[in-house]
Parts: C-alpha cells; structure tokens; sequence
C-alpha cells in the first residue's frame, strides 16, 4: 500500500492496490481498516455506518473486506474530519495465513484536509 494509492473521493477514501503471496497457497481475501489515532489514548476506527467509532484500543480495528485479492480496491463512503489516519492492509491466504503488518509495505499514515 501506497500513499499514493489512498485518495479522497468525494463523500469519501479510494483506496486501491496489490497483494501477493510467496507460499503454495494463492491470496483468498484481503481486508484494511482505516483509523483516527489519538497519541498513546487510542484510536477511532472508521465504522460500517461511515463514522469514526468511539476511542478503543488500537488493537481492535473494524475491519472491510476488499474488492478483488491479487489486485484490490474499495471505496468508503465516510465523512472524516481532519487529521493523519492509519491504513492498514491485511491479506489472508487459502491456508488462513495472515499478513503483518508493516509500516511501508501496507501500513501508510495519510493526513485528510
């Protein structure tokens, strides 16, 4: 994941990107999740309903599923206040395996105007 592959659409983020996976099993689904972080209090993850949820650990993200697995991309339709959010990108392969994540590879800080 990219900064450059996160947009702000309309009412909304674009994300889009590609996923692959070096083991036997090929990429089955991937999910992101897309949070407000406060400092060391928390985060407010994006929510189905399109709003930031109330301050939970960080550990607990609100997950969506992607469109796509080798190549994936979603639009969220979310009114986001300003501020730097964290997207976080997590693929799971036909054995179940799942990605850590790693900031560069497919965690990216945005900051939303």
């Amino acid at each position: 994941l990219r900064k450059r592959n996160v947009k702000r659409a309309g009412g909304g983020l674009y994300l889009k990107g590609r996923s692959t996976d070096r083991g036997c099993s090929k990429v089955k689904r991937v999910y992101v999740s897309v949070a407000k972080v406060h400092g060391r209090h928390g985060c407010r993850f994006l929510a189905k309903d399109g709003r930031l949820a109330r301050m939970h650990g960080c550990r607990e993200p609100v997950l969506f599923r992607m469109l796509g697995t080798t190549r994936w991309h979603l639009t969220l339709h979310a009114r986001l206040p300003h501020g730097i959010y964290r997207v976080v990108v997590r693929a799971y392969d036909g054995a179940g395996n799942k990605e850590r994540p790693a900031r560069g590879r497919n965690m990216v800080r945005v900051q939303i105007t």
